[in-house]
Formats: structure tokens, sequence, C-alpha cells
């Protein structure tokens, strides 16, 4: 990635140019997260609603440096607090066996505090998550 970046009450001819490569990041969450059981009229299955909250806590490895220099390898971290709602639904094949669904959504940004001169400080980790499968009760 290419940045140039205008210094502040620098003529137009006085620009700073900036290159990031092999940016990486890496998050990890830890929610607290509640369920509701939906009551049901048909008993083979279940729904849930659930929320969730928490931090996600980011790792930043990337190269940065100016025009003509050799790039620094560079690491940085933020924190975040994020949030998800979705449902799940089970359909029970046994007493401890079932199919299960959930569809979930997450909102959090993390600020991957590149600094002020680059217009895209933000990992945005929002969206939609889907997964489905057989679970075991025991």
């Amino acid at each position: 990635m290419l940045y140039v970046y205008d210094k502040p009450g620098s003529s137009s001819n006085e620009v700073d140019i900036y290159y990031v490569e092999d940016f990486e990041a890496t998050t990890d969450g830890l929610l607290l997260t509640a369920t509701y059981d939906f009551p049901s009229s048909v008993t083979d299955s279940e729904t849930y609603f659930l929320i969730g909250v928490g931090v996600y806590e980011s790792d930043f490895n990337y190269k940065m440096g100016k025009e003509d220099e050799d790039l620094l390898k560079l690491k940085n971290d933020d924190d975040t607090l994020g949030v998800k709602l979705g449902l799940k639904s089970k359909y029970y094949l046994s007493d401890n066996l079932s199919l299960s669904g959930r569809i979930m959504y997450r909102w959090a940004n993390v600020d991957n505090n590149l600094g002020e001169m680059f217009d895209h400080n933000i990992v945005d980790y929002t969206g939609a998550e889907f997964s489905g499968g057989l679970e075991l009760e025991f």
C-alpha cells in the first residue's frame, strides 16, 4: 500500500510518501453471552435468541517506511468493545443428538494505530456469521 501524507501548513510540493506492506491482523474475543429460549409448540425443536458483549483484542504486524528508506517491522495492538446478536435453532434427532443452525451478527471496529496520516485506521470486524452442525449432548 502506498500513502501520501501532506504535511500540515506546508506548501503543496512538500509531501512524505509512506509504504505499508505485509499487514496482518489477528483478533481474539472474550464474550459474555446470554440466551433466551423461545417457547416452542413443536417438541422436537428449540429456538434461542443470543446476545453477547465482550472485548476484542487485536494485534497488528506490518512493515512501514518512507520512500527510499528501509521498511521497519512494526507491531501494535488495540482493544475494543464488541456486540453480537443472533438466533440459534436445534432440531432433535434423538434425546441427545440434534441438528443445529446459528446466524449471528457482530459489531466491532478496532483502531490499527497507524497514525493520523492514514485514511484507513479502522479494521472493521462487523459482519454476519452462519454456522451449522450436529450437537451431541451428554
